[in-house]
């Protein structure tokens, strides 16, 4: 199980920073109008908000693979009965 997640982690880094680095090639950053401050905060954000979805996206399939949510749906099926009645 670590051993996926450490793949996942790599791949997410590895994704975002071949992202960046053919923007940075193309030129892309250089048309915004913003200034060096600007561009570096951009850069940050966009990254912050990417690995936050990849890291919450990676906690799903980690309780979805672990078991975790068969256990939290086999606690509820006692109460299940009560509320039909």
């Amino acid at each position: 199980m670590r051993r996926w997640l450490a793949w996942y982690v790599a791949m997410a880094f590895g994704t975002v920073a071949v992202l960046l680095l053919v923007i940075w090639a193309v030129g892309g950053f250089d048309d915004l109008g913003l200034s060096q401050d600007g561009t570096i905060a951009l850069i940050l954000g966009v990254s912050v908000t990417v690995f936050l979805s990849f890291g919450l996206m990676g906690l799903v399939f980690y309780s979805g693979r672990s078991g975790h949510d068969e256990t939290v749906m086999d606690s509820e099926k006692p109460f299940e009965n009560d509320r039909k009645d």
